[in-house]
Formats: structure tokens, sequence, C-alpha cells
């Protein structure tokens, strides 16, 4: 039975490289660190660590496959521009009717801000169409996001049984370790033990025993960092596996949700579209009412209005563009003033440099006084069992 799980881990992670590399992502031999702590590892069990080996390498490449799935999502905030349209064609259908509501006439002035304003924003009919092409562009976007998550959940079903499968081997190495670290525990205990009970006076015996307590004192550090090493990554693949578990099931959702109401936008829109084509037909023919019912005296008056405008404002350009031309340019205040600001900035970074070059001097100063002056014979006097102060007393004598 333990034979079935490394070949039934193995086509997991088969099927996964294969899932890849259909979407384009090939495998490499670039190692995972994480990888090389596991090579460090591999003495307490070589069959299980390569295999847990093998699911961390993919590891980097199923998430940066799923981060490119992420960045092909397209996504924006037109909905503000749909809202922004409609607003703005009720907005500006407002605007003319208070033009009319007086003397059933647009003055030349509100005719041409209503030319600037179609200009920047587009006649009715073109927002209308506007609003279209955006809604379906948005429907678009939608189906393709919903498309890049099926992908990720397809294979995320794969992968995850591969990583759950490489948490409880990783555990299971942990056991073995935690065996290996409590047999080093005891024969710690008896080199230790061992040694202490010898009363002999042969050096070389003590001496023999004294080396076999070290070597085992050797092996415990070895098998404990091991043990805490091996833990530690079994942990954090138990944290790791259920917090993205977690958050894939919520993914789900959002994508039931995401698939819900794109199924209903495009059922609304097909159903509707009529109306909005309509209402673009209505909008557009009731200003197209408005023009003509105003258009004859709009055009005499807008030809009189304009003809002044363009005999009035070209004098004061030709003033403009005269004194732009003939004046003298830069102003000769600015020459005196970036000057003193010259004077001002360099004398102020002289000071902070001279001022920093002391702080400097002093900091060096202080370090070789606590630590070459004082620290380094504390720590000697420490080692060395001596009385505190007593460096500095032969210094000072």
């Amino acid at each position: 039975m333990g034979d079935l799980i490394p070949v039934s881990l193995g086509k997991i992670v088969e099927r996964t490289a294969q899932f890849l590399a259909d979407h384009g992502v090939t495998h490499t031999d670039e190692e995972n660190p994480l990888v090389g702590i596991l090579d460090d590892l591999e003495p307490i069990d070589p069959e299980e660590i390569g295999q847990i080996a093998m699911v961390v390498q993919y590891m980097s490449e199923h998430n940066a496959f799923v981060r490119e799935q992420i960045k092909a999502m397209p996504y924006d905030d037109r909905h503000n521009r749909i809202e922004d349209n409609f607003k703005s064609i009720i907005d500006d259908l407002k605007i003319v009717e208070g033009q009319y509501a007086d003397d059933n006439r647009i003055s030349t002035f509100e005719r041409w801000h209503n030319r600037i304003r179609h200009a920047i924003k587009g006649t009715t009919h073109e927002r209308f169409e506007d609003i279209r092409n955006l809604y379906l562009e948005i429907a678009a976007d939608t189906r393709e996001r919903l498309q890049h998550q099926a992908v990720v959940l397809g294979n995320y079903s794969q992968y995850r049984k591969a990583l759950k499968m490489a948490e409880g081997k990783a555990h299971g190495v942990k056991k073995t370790q935690k065996g290996n670290y409590d047999a080093a525990v005891n024969a710690m205990g008896l080199a230790a033990q061992t040694l202490a009970d010898y009363k002999g006076d042969d050096g070389e015996e003590r001496s023999r025993l004294e080396g076999i307590r070290d070597d085992a004192i050797t092996k415990k550090n070895e098998e404990v960092l091991r043990y805490d090493r091996i833990k530690r990554i079994a942990e954090f693949m138990t944290v790791g596996y259920n917090l993205g578990d977690m958050l894939m099931v919520k993914l789900t959702e959002k994508k039931a949700l995401e698939q819900l109401n794109y199924d209903s936008s495009v059922t609304l829109f097909q159903t509707h579209e009529g109306v909005f084509t309509a209402l673009d037909l209505l909008l557009t023919v009731d200003q197209g009412m408005r023009e003509q019912l105003g258009g004859k005296e709009e055009l005499i008056k807008g030809t009189e209005s304009a003809i002044d405008y363009v005999m009035n404002q070209s004098f004061d350009l030709d003033v403009a563009v005269a004194t732009a031309g003939y004046g003298d340019g830069m102003d000769r205040k600015v020459a005196e003033k970036l000057k003193q600001h010259l004077v001002e900035y360099l004398t102020k970074m002289e000071q902070v440099k001279e001022d920093n070059r002391k702080i400097s001097t002093e900091t060096a100063e202080t370090y070789d006084r606590v630590w070459s002056q004082q620290g380094v014979n504390q720590i000697i006097q420490i080692r060395a069992g001596l009385p505190p102060g007593t460096l500095d007393q032969k210094t000072s004598e």
C-alpha cells in the first residue's frame, strides 16, 4: 500500500506539468530555494524528501501560471463612463430645454456653447453608441475573466491533491526525524553519564570518553536542527494549504456569482437593445426639431455675432502678439533672485557638511572607546574568569 502513494503523487504532478505545458508554462531546471533546504534534509528519508521536493519544484511554476492568468484578466472602470454618458445626455437635454424656455430660440453664445459641448462629449447618438460599445466591452472582458478563472480552478483541483500529499509526507518525515532526535538525545545522555561515572585516573580513557560525549553532543545538535527544519516545513505547508484552500473556496463562490451576473447582464442587454435604440432615435429627433425651429433666426443672428466677435477679438490678439514679440522676455529680477538663492543654499550646505563631519568623528571615537578600549577587555575578563575591572586597573597602572 505504501508503494502506491509515490506513484499516485507522481501521476498527479505529471498531470499538473502537462496542464502547465499545454498553457505555455515550460518546466524550468532553476532550483526552488526550498528544494535546496529539502536536499539538506535528504538523509532523513531520501525517497519521501524526493517526493516532497518534486511537488515543491512545481509549486513556483503553478503560481507563476496563476499570476499570468491574473495578469491576463482585463478590468477597468468603464461602468463609470456608462453612467457619465447617460447623465450627460439628460443634463444636455435639460440645458437645451432651458435655452428655449425664455424666447423659443438659442442665442449665439448658447449655440457656440452647445457646439463645444458636442465636440467634447459627442452628440446624443454618439454617446448612445459609446454606451453600447462600453457595455459590450465589459461583457467580453467578463467572459474572458471567467475563462481564466475556470482554467485556474480546473488545475487547482489536481494541484491541491499534490500539495496535501506532500504535506502528509512532510509530517511523516518530521515524525521519523523526531525518532532520530530522541535517539540522539538519549545517546548524548548515556555518553555524558558514562563519563560522569568514570572514576579512574587513566587520562587516555577519560579523553576517549570525553570524545564520545562530544561526538554525541554534535550528533544531537545536528538531529535537533534537522528536526526543527523539517518541522517548520511541514507546519508551514499545513498552514499554506489550508489558507490557500479557504481562499479558493471564496474564489469559487465569487466565480459563480460573476457567472450569474454575466448571464443576467448579457440577457438584459440583448432583450433591451431595442429600448436603447429607440431612446437614441427619440432624443436625436427631438434635438433636430429644436434645431429646425430656430434655424433661420440663429443663422442670421449667429453670423452677425460671429463677425462682431472676430472684429473685436482680432485687435486684442494683435496687441498681445506684438507685446510678446517685442517684449523683454525673461524678467531681469530672476537673475538676482537665483544668485541670492545659490549663496544661501551653498552656505547652508557647507554648514551641514561640517556639522556631520564632527558627528561622524565623535561617533567613531565613541565606538572605539566603548568596544576597543572597554568592551574587549570586559569580554576577556568574563572568559578568563577575572574579576570585573581587572584589566582596567592594570591599564591604569
